[in-house]
């Protein structure tokens, strides 16, 4: 995607960010505010219908994450036509944070503090640091996150922040990946499909796996190496990392997008 269109893109998603405070004040009058709900569910995809525009399907992943399920409908078809998706990892003071069983592990609470059909939020707090993921759809084709951290300690804290693609075809079709200078592309032709992944801050670190075991262990050692590209079947994820400075006391914003195209486009 070259500079012009991404900062188009950009654009949208703050227009898309207005609807999502909106959403947000909304729900802060009619919850009170120690009311959380679980950190799973779906949001709604209004260009989705069944057969005539298989849009796809807006579900949440554990932990941290979202993926479109596109071509499974109710006509009892065996698997999707593809899964596209963005998840969230975080390494901080030696720690990580990707999987469900790590935040059992540092018996950390995750939960949702919003939860309606257009935005739903991951809610987490460590060592002083409040975290807050929150996920929502620009257009039809755009999937975004406004990441949302604070440092309440007296301290600068230095969070890695990890973006991960993944997409997934049910059928042996070659999938692609390759790093650009602003973000991160996964494709497929055989799906006529491209995934673009890129965010407001610029990475340190771009790379690809054919299985989420090395996404886990790249996270858990905060594995800041890069690879240009790869070539595999079925799967493939792509992971940018970002090395976010929150001086004491203060707040740190960054909004991630996945979008998606044809290879035309």
């Amino acid at each position: 995607m070259t500079g012009k269109y991404w900062i188009l893109a950009i654009a949208i998603v703050i227009i898309a960010f207005i609807g999502v405070v909106l959403d947000m004040k909304r729900m802060s009058t009619a919850y009170p505010e120690r009311i959380y709900f679980t950190p799973h569910g779906i949001l709604q995809n209004p260009y989705h219908a069944w057969p005539e525009a298989p849009s796809g399907v807006l579900r949440s992943t554990p932990a941290m994450g979202f993926e479109w399920v596109v071509g499974w409908g109710w006509n009892f078809v065996p698997a999707p036509k593809y899964t596209a998706s963005l998840k969230i990892g975080i390494s901080v003071d030696g720690r990580s944070f990707y999987k469900t069983e790590d935040f059992v592990r540092e018996r950390v609470n995750l939960y949702s503090k919003l939860h309606s059909k257009n935005v739903m939020s991951y809610d987490w707090q460590f060592d002083g640091l409040a975290f807050s993921f929150k996920f929502f759809l620009v257009k039809e084709s755009s999937l975004a996150c406004l990441v949302d951290i604070k440092n309440d300690v007296a301290t600068e804290k230095t969070i890695t922040l990890h973006a991960i693609g993944r997409l997934f075809s049910s059928k042996p079709y070659s999938v692609s990946g390759l790093r650009g200078p602003d973000s991160l592309v996964l494709s497929s032709p055989a799906l006529d499909l491209v995934l673009t992944l890129g965010s407001t801050e610029r990475s340190v670190a771009q790379k690809f796996a054919r299985m989420e075991s090395e996404i886990e262990e790249w996270i858990k050692n905060n594995d800041l190496t890069s690879m240009e590209k790869i070539e595999t079947l079925f799967l493939a994820y792509g992971m940018m990392s970002f090395e976010l400075e929150v001086p004491a006391g203060a707040e740190k914003k960054v909004v991630l997008v996945l979008s998606r195209g044809d290879t035309r486009t």
